[in-house]
């Protein structure tokens, strides 16, 4: 194995390749990369409630005239 071989951290899903990253010197030292963790856990955007349809510029009460014939 190649001297540069032990400065990288290689983690594999069976024998596919799934991250690698540069090995800490510090001993129990972590090393966090944030996007092994990436679409985990859902943004406040995510959860944002979609624009009813008078933010559209029309009000629901216009369509419900259509529908019942203009009346």
């Amino acid at each position: 194995m190649s001297r540069s071989s032990y400065r990288l951290v290689r983690i594999f899903h069976g024998a596919e390749l799934v991250a690698t990253h540069a090995r800490s010197t510090e001993p129990f030292a972590r090393v966090v990369d944030g996007a092994h963790s990436a679409g985990l856990w859902r943004s406040a955007l995510d959860h944002a409630p979609t624009p009813g349809l008078a933010l559209l510029g029309r009000d629901l009460a216009d369509y419900a005239a259509v529908v019942d014939g203009g009346q």
